[in-house]
């Protein structure tokens, strides 16, 4: 029998995960969007808008859908971060071993597989529009949607770098139950590069050889 604070964390833990589903769904609605900005290519074989206008209502669009990922890629990982402090108010040590290691340790901020590909694909979308643009464009670079593309460029770098900070910064208030959490080794990708070292290397057998 549960007492009221287990149901409570259990109905939490529940409502967590239907925020998470929420948040993904809508990311399909915003690329769901942008395949139907496609569409303004037939409006300019018809001529009804220009090539500009019409990169540039795509360009807009195209940030849009990249900053709603930016920010459900924000609300997956802290609803992550919850569901795992939850866990380990019901999990042991040894269950990092016998059920899974996810709620040992916090993942850092990044986008899940899914909403990295949609990023991907907007990217994609935006540099192709953009290179039509410039095949019929007097201007191929000095032009206005290359201007704007910068301009939200920068602030979609820093929406990303305020939502990373916000993270990291909610999981050091919210560490959860202290568990020592089980040592995994990463997989390549996910493994830090040490480019420092090897140049440090290069340079000193570059002032061996000419002494």
């Amino acid at each position: 029998m549960m007492d009221d604070r287990q149901e409570f964390l259990i109905n939490m833990y529940n409502q967590l995960f239907n925020d998470i589903n929420r948040h993904i769904t809508l990311t399909w609605q915003a690329i769901g969007v942008i395949g139907g900005s496609a569409a303004i290519l037939a409006l300019i074989e018809k001529k009804i808008i220009t090539i500009e206008l019409a990169v540039t209502l795509i360009v807009f669009l195209c940030f849009w859908g990249m900053n709603i990922l930016i920010d459900s890629a924000y609300w997956y990982r802290r609803n992550q971060v919850m569901i795992g402090n939850i866990e380990k108010q019901f999990l042991e040590q040894s269950d990092q071993r016998d059920i899974c290691h996810y709620f040992g340790r916090h993942p850092g901020f990044s986008f899940i597989g899914h909403l990295h590909i949609q990023f991907v694909l907007m990217v994609s979308i935006l540099g192709t529009f953009l290179f039509f643009n410039a095949e019929h464009n007097p201007h191929p670079i000095l032009n206005f949607q290359n201007s704007l593309t910068l301009a939200l460029s920068i602030i979609t770098a820093v929406m990303y770098d305020l939502n990373r900070r916000k993270y990291i910064r909610f999981v050091e208030t919210c560490p959860g139950k202290k568990i020592e959490s089980l040592v995994v080794k990463p997989i390549f990708w996910e493994r830090k590069i040490d480019i420092e070292t090897p140049i440090k290397n290069c340079f000193r057998r570059i002032c061996r050889r000419k002494k």
